[in-house]
């Protein structure tokens, strides 16, 4: 699709600067040659000069004219002819059309003109009829007098393309790498598992860890169940001030893990809680269409302000009225089906919160496979970037 989208927009200016060099290569050649109205292939340029047409046609518009046959001229239509006693070009339109000696006679008047024109136009004097204006573009022709005032107009043109196409491109890195700053340092290492290693290392439901780390300076459980809260996989991310965040029916198998008490936080939803100087703000997390994770369990999810960069943990949970309003950067939601959002259902939740980088979790250990973060990444919108964070 993007490849589709670079040729269109690559042949629609390509098109627009061969007819803006035919144009105003024509417009020299007729200040060139004085006693020519230049043409290219029949086709002829006319700068509007004055608002006898408006408003259809307006001061410093180009117009192009085909010449055709006498025959194909009808009342209405808009024709270009040589006033010679003048040595001017009208183009206005024919309002009626006379006969004399076998010859038409048009009679021409301009839209905004209260009275006809005098001159009695011949096919002789017709130089074409209009086939379609470039709005103001004479105002550029009005500069140009010689074959070198061109060349410096469609060089200037052509510069401006450029600088424009590379601070565009310039701008688009910038924000890439923006969004990679963002991604540094965070890793999804198992299920619902999510380090973060910034200013704090941070784990949410540490499960099936390949090895140990003993670095949390705070964990985050979600809730109660086993591939939530792993007692073994909880020993291998704590150190001795570690602080966790659990749900109150987890406390006393907390304290069973050798957590100091003042270091065991029992949450609760929708409250703000500041660790270590790092906010972290709770959301109810629980299923609408199944019993797994019931509401009134008041089980979470996470939202967590680092460095100005907000990340949700969206926990075990369908599509809930909390969650449909969360604004986040980066955002950490369930795609394995069954017991919360499935990859569909998933991908409507991220396009209705719209944040920057969407990061598939929760598949591929107890339920879900690989395929799912594949198709979660198929219902996104396009201006969403799509992180497995592996």
């Amino acid at each position: 699709m993007k490849i589709l989208k670079k040729i269109l927009e690559t042949l629609i200016i390509i098109s627009l600067m061969i007819m803006i060099i035919i144009v105003l290569t024509l417009i020299v050649k007729s200040k060139l040659y004085k006693d020519e109205i230049a043409s290219f292939c029949g086709y002829t340029p006319f700068v509007v000069a004055t608002g006898s047409m408006e408003p259809v046609l307006r001061v410093h518009d180009i117009i192009v004219t085909k010449k055709v046959q006498e025959n194909e001229l009808k009342i209405g239509d808009i024709i270009s002819y040589h006033d010679k006693e003048n040595n001017i070009v009208i183009t206005h339109r024919i309002v009626r059309i006379e006969e004399n000696n076998e010859n038409k006679i048009f009679v021409m008047k301009g839209d905004n003109n209260n009275t006809e024109d005098k001159i009695k136009v011949s096919i002789n004097n017709i130089q074409g009829k209009y086939v379609f204006s470039i709005p103001l573009i004479g105002k550029i022709a009005a500069f140009i007098n010689t074959p070198s005032d061109l060349i410096i107009i469609i060089t200037g043109i052509i510069l401006i393309y450029i600088i424009i196409d590379i601070i565009g491109k310039l701008l688009k890195n910038r924000d890439l790498k923006g969004e990679s700053a963002m991604l540094e340092g965070i890793k999804v290492l198992s299920h619902n598992c999510v380090r973060f290693e910034k200013s704090k290392i941070i784990y949410t439901d540490p499960f099936r860890l390949e090895k140990n780390y003993n670095d949390a300076d705070i964990i985050l459980i979600t809730h109660s169940h086993y591939d939530h809260f792993s007692e073994e996989d909880i020993k291998k991310v704590m150190k001795e001030d570690t602080i966790i965040c659990i749900t109150a029916d987890l406390y006393d198998k907390t304290i069973g893990l050798g957590f100091k008490k003042d270091n065991i936080i029992v949450v609760k939803p929708n409250k703000i809680y500041n660790l270590l100087d790092i906010e972290v703000r709770t959301i109810l997390a629980y299923n609408t269409n199944k019993q797994f994770h019931p509401k009134e369990n008041e089980w979470l999810g996470y939202i967590i302000k680092i460095d100005d960069i907000v990340y949700y943990i969206a926990g075990d949970t369908d599509i809930t009225p909390e969650n449909k309003i969360v604004k986040c950067d980066i955002a950490f939601v369930p795609v394995g089906g069954t017991y919360t959002t499935d990859s569909k259902e998933a991908a409507d939740l991220i396009n209705m919160i719209k944040p920057i980088i969407a990061v598939p979790v929760h598949y591929g250990v107890i339920v879900g496979a690989d395929i799912d973060a594949e198709d979660f990444k198929k219902h996104l919108n396009k201006n969403i970037r799509f992180e497995l964070c592996k």
